[in-house]
């Protein structure tokens, strides 16, 4: 079998100005379609898009937003990821396995890449060789996927934020996806502090555990956006490990306000936004381990993310090339101590360039 992935986007949304210019609302009348969804306009109109509709408002979806097809032979693998909507799958020909872990669990075992990344949302950890040495994190995991495998005419609901790792089983695979976005289900918000945790039996948790997760994007993206992305990594080991880094020269000179006012402020508000039960595991999602061994060419267009310290100390404007360089040498540094001290095993830094699935992806539209 192929390890090559086909797709293709059937059906996208056009989102309709309102009269003021405002950017309005997703609508079906205004859908575009890539060269494949066109050929297949007659199978699309055959659609029961009054079930689809029915299903989304029971559910709480929200508009359709996307159909994509997948096409794949038995040896495609996709790594473990999340979608920042509601899918809905469907299986049609050969069959899939699946494996799904809850946001909070995959965030913090699966070292998802940063946000900025093109890999973003998608696993650093490899489950089909699992490196404990450099994810001890991932022991996490154990015990907490679900496994479905679907074949022809199964359907499979993946919830917002839901990590899913997909194995291809048959020698052929045609699989669609329905996506959603909006919707009653994604305005739940977190439980705040003290709420404490909702009952066991509410379905309201899974949806509670995705916005937790998109919290801990937003405060990533606040982060970088004072201490830059090349220092992210550096600065969440010097706050989970403030003993070892300081010993190693962090923060660096002339920015200690800049990462004491960052540190109080990402704590203080973490512990005012988020209930008492999962604050600890909350933290966790912004793990250092994350960011090693990357290198971060930030755009010095972007005033956001131009290793600009803003905020206490002297304001610093470093190359691309320069920040690499630092975070390098602050890994080597504090991990370096860290784990000679048996306190915090670093990632080991892997020289095999994985694509983003197992396998090409070649797009068809």
């Amino acid at each position: 079998g192929s390890s090559c992935y086909l797709w293709s986007a059937l059906y996208q949304a056009e989102q309709q100005r309102g009269g003021d210019g405002s950017s309005g609302t997703e609508c079906r009348a205004e859908a575009r379609c890539g060269e494949l969804g066109a050929r297949l306009r007659e199978d699309l109109e055959k659609v029961c898009w009054g079930e689809l509709d029915a299903l989304a408002k029971q559910g709480g979806f929200g508009l359709l937003h996307a159909i994509q097809l997948f096409a794949s032979g038995s040896r495609a693998v996709t790594t473990a990821h999340y979608d920042q909507s509601q899918n809905i799958f469907l299986q049609l020909v050969g069959s899939k396995r699946f494996l799904l872990f809850p946001p909070l669990i995959g965030g913090r075992a699966f070292a998802p890449f940063p946000v900025r990344h093109p890999r973003d949302r998608q696993a650093r950890v490899d489950l089909q060789d699992p490196d404990y040495g450099s994810w001890p994190q991932l022991r996490l995991a154990h015990g907490a996927a679900i496994e479905v495998v679907l074949n022809p005419g199964d359907c499979l609901f993946l919830p917002y934020g839901w990590w899913h790792h997909v194995e291809s089983m048959a020698s052929e695979n045609v699989s669609l996806n329905f996506w959603f976005r909006g919707g009653d289900a994604l305005a739940k918000l977190p439980p705040t502090r003290g709420a404490g945790l909702p009952p066991a039996a509410a379905v309201d948790f899974i949806w509670s555990e995705a916005r937790l997760l998109d919290l801990a994007r937003e405060a990533e993206l606040l982060l970088a956006r004072y201490l830059s992305y090349a220092l992210l990594g550096p600065f969440l080991l010097w706050l989970a490990l403030p003993r070892a880094s300081l010993a190693s020269g962090m923060p660096p000179e002339g920015q200690e306000c800049a990462w004491l006012r960052c540190a109080n402020f990402y704590l203080f508000r973490a512990a005012s936004l988020v209930a008492p039960p999962v604050l600890a595991p909350w933290l966790e999602l912004l793990d250092a381990r994350r960011f090693a061994w990357l290198d971060f060419r930030e755009d010095d267009d972007d005033n956001d993310l131009n290793g600009a310290v803003v905020g206490g100390g002297k304001a610093a404007q470093t190359t691309p090339a320069a920040m690499a360089r630092a975070q390098r040498a602050a890994w080597c540094r504090t991990a370096s101590r860290a784990a000679s001290a048996g306190r915090w095993p670093p990632p080991r830094q892997s020289r095999r360039r994985r694509p983003i699935v197992d396998g090409d992806c070649l797009e068809l539209c």
